[in-house]
């Protein structure tokens, strides 16, 4: 049984009683039992045979079998051009069969068994005749023949050689089929279905199906390409040998170690400086590959300063050859970069580059927890807004946002007019300071795709627009579909399937189409960036339906809506065709929350890594033996003396858990905001039981005062009133007496 829409066979297995199919399958809106259905049946083989009309006479390229007594399916061996043609044929064929010559049909009942090879040859009258060798295998009365592959073969052109080695194989039986020229005629190479399988006369192969190979043979004159080599252990060459006048050969001239290609030469003069050389053959040639000893260069690498890393991967190497050097930091230290004299070459720590001449390179590292500076701005000033500047700690990564304003495109990151990303969400490790420019293009982009894929195909007026220009966009249903709307992030925007607006901003617009035959579902994304959807098309009432929404990397699946309603939380929905559907798949960015111990060798913190606004990031300092917890700060500013605490995420956060010694505590660095002339206020909780307060080591004696409340736990909740208006960094210090 067949789908009459597609014509596609709906019984794809087979009973094991070899003749009905299996389990019950919708055909044209009907529920079939394919156990009560015969699907097999007797069948005698086929024959494809590809014919232009137009072109000279032919032949197919198998005969098939035949059993003794059992009538031979007619078979149309010589195959009409645009002549008429006469045919004749040469050796036996087995008795009771018969070759019609007029028509060049081969028909009739054998009546004995064997194997026989004879050869058809056909002409138009016109055109060059065509000859081919068959082997026809006859199976004895009631029996099977043994599994053999056939092996026919035929000469290009015809009379320009001869062939053997017909015959039908067991499979895996090595064979063997030589050609051999005729007078004025030379052998060029054995061809299978087109393919060139040998360039030897005598071609010798493992059979594992029929195959009709053809030997082809050329009366071309021939042109000797020999190849030389200079000096001789210089390097090896590939290529040339006996080739017909006019064909294309491609000469390789390859260098053994140490030395490099230079140049092809022929009688002292260069031809080409490829060491994969292509010309024509139109005479003898003798070309000489020429080489020369590959100069070697010096790769220095050193570690500044020395004690806070290595650097490996340098020495003497041949020019050309790609090195990779590698910097390994030190704990409490951070890569910076490879610097090449004044130039900073990579910011990668492994850093690969092709030797070309003597190269000094410096790795370089700074101590981790140093504050650094990075600044953003946005070129033009109107082209967007740009975010993430501020300061932070080296070591911690940092990420840079630039917004487009209408009208204007994001183009990429410079610093120091150098491109550092062309994403506009940059992030990068902080080493030292930065002044990060984002630049942005006006230019608008309009996308229109087809919801789904098959249903039609669209089509956009431009492919860029300003402001306010008028832009266009066209559906056009397939046939059996019919154009329901434009959509732009699941909403409806027009129904008219030639929709005209003014460009404000990149749209990305979809064509809707529904199946005029069944049943439609469409996906799309509720953001034009953020993920992708798939599994929309047309299917028949009843149908399974996979749809699947697959996040981009930095953003996660919300959920799937219809109408504005959730319909599922699953990425992958599964569900029964029933009625048109159009589904929309929500996705979120994800926020990064980055937290650090300092220093790294004191504790261990957990808790940070990749969360949708809202989520809850349960964050914990852990203290290594010998050492105290002090405190969470986020850009210097304390947030919690608890080692752990929940923090509602909202936006990405750079946070630093603070260890000390357990007998001699270290200073932690607050950057509070002090406006000059207003007296500064600064609750600190952070003294553990059995310290004191010390003053800070950046203020005058009397320019700061310190109060205990008498209810606060330990040494009492410190108020640290600043009096100097002055200070824009103040640090504090704990003893134990």
């Amino acid at each position: 049984p067949f789908d009459i829409e597609s014509g596609e066979a709906m019984a794809q297995s087979v009973a094991a009683d070899g003749i009905h199919g299996i389990g019950v399958k919708l055909i044209n809106g009907v529920e079939v039992d394919l156990s009560n259905v015969e699907v097999v049946g007797d069948f005698t083989g086929s024959q494809m045979a590809a014919v232009d009309v137009d072109a000279p006479v032919g032949l197919i390229d198998h005969v098939g079998e035949g059993e003794v007594n059992v009538p031979f399916a007619a078979r149309t061996v010589v195959v009409e051009g645009a002549l008429p043609f006469t045919s004749t044929l040469t050796g036996a064929l087995p008795a009771g069969m018969n070759f019609d010559e007029v028509t060049g049909v081969l028909s009739g009942t054998p009546t004995v068994s064997g194997e026989f090879i004879f050869k058809i040859t056909a002409t138009d009258g016109v055109n060059p005749e065509v000859s081919k060798n068959y082997t026809l295998r006859v199976a004895a009365e009631g029996e099977a023949l043994p599994p053999e592959s056939l092996v026919d073969t035929a000469v290009s052109p015809p009379g320009s050689g001869s062939t053997t080695g017909d015959g039908g194989f067991a499979p895996g039986t090595d064979v063997t089929v030589t050609a051999t020229a005729a007078v004025g005629f030379h052998f060029v190479n054995w061809t299978d279905n087109g393919k060139v399988v040998s360039n030897t006369a005598s071609h010798t192969f493992a059979i594992d199906v029929n195959h009709s190979l053809i030997a082809n043979f050329s009366d071309l004159p021939q042109w000797n390409i020999a190849t030389n080599r200079a000096p001789t252990e210089g390097g090896d060459t590939s290529g040339g040998g006996l080739l017909d006048d006019g064909s294309s050969t491609t000469v390789v001239a390859s260098p053994n170690a140490g030395y490099s290609f230079v140049n092809w030469t022929e009688g002292g003069i260069a031809v080409s400086t490829s060491a994969s050389y292509t010309f024509t053959a139109t005479a003898d040639r003798i070309l000489v590959a020429n080489f020369i000893v590959t100069p070697t260069f010096s790769v220095g690498v050193s570690a500044s300063p020395v004690t806070s890393g290595t650097a490996n991967g340098g020495g003497n190497f041949p020019s050309g050859t790609e090195v990779t050097v590698v910097a390994t930091v030190q704990p409490g230290f951070v890569f910076a970069g490879w610097i090449s004299g004044s130039t900073k070459v990579s910011n990668s720590a492994s850093y690969t580059f092709t030797v070309t001449s003597n190269k000094t390179l410096v790795a370089n590292f700074v101590a981790a927890g140093a504050p650094k500076s990075i600044g953003t701005s946005a070129n033009p000033v109107a082209g967007g807004m740009v975010n993430g500047n501020g300061t932070y700690l080296t070591g911690v990564i940092a990420t840079v946002v630039a917004t487009s304003n209408p009208g204007y495109a994001f183009s990429k990151w410079e610093d120091g007019g150098t491109t550092v990303s062309t994403s506009p969400n940059y992030s990068f490790t902080v080493t030292g300071n930065r002044n990060l420019v984002a630049r942005f293009n006006e230019s608008f982009v309009v996308t229109a795709g087809s919801v789904p894929a098959i249903g039609g195909t669209t089509e956009v007026d431009s492919l860029s627009y300003k402001t306010d220009e008028k832009a266009r966009v066209r559906a056009f249903p397939e046939d059996g579909w019919s154009f329901e709307n434009w959509t732009e992030n699941g909403t409806v925007v027009s129904t008219d399937s030639t929709y005209d607006f003014n460009v404000t901003g990149n749209r990305t617009l979809a064509a809707h189409f529904t199946w005029d035959a069944g049943v439609t579902i469409t996906t799309t994304s509720s953001t034009a960036i953020g993920g992708t959807t798939s599994g929309d098309g047309p299917y028949s009432n009843g149908d399974s339906v996979d749809v699947l929404a697959t996040p981009e990397v930095g953003y996660a699946f919300v959920n799937w809506t219809e109408d504005g309603t959730e319909v599922s939380t699953d990425e992958d929905y599964l569900f029964t065709a029933a009625a048109n559907r159009r589904l929309v798949a929500h996705f979120a960015p994800y926020l990064t929350i980055v937290a650090s111990a300092s220093p790294a060798e004191y504790g261990v913190v957990t808790g940070d890594g990749l969360y949708i606004s809202g989520d809850t990031a349960s964050l914990t300092a852990t203290a290594n033996p010998g050492y105290v917890f002090q405190g969470w700060t986020d850009n210097g500013t304390l947030l919690s003396s608890v080692g752990s605490f929940d923090l509602t995420v909202t936006e990405t956060r750079l946070l630093v858990a603070h260890f000390v010694m357990a007998d001699m505590p270290t200073p932690i660095e607050i950057l509070p905001t002090i406006t000059p002339g207003v007296a500064f206020t600064m609750e600190w909780s952070m003294v553990p039981p059995g310290w004191i307060l010390e003053e800070s080591p950046d203020l005058a004696p009397d320019s700061w005062r310190n109060s205990t409340r008498p209810d606060a736990p330990h040494d009492g909740l410190h108020h640290v009133e600043v009096m100097d208006p002055t200070p824009t960094k103040l640090f504090f210090r704990l003893r134990k007496p």
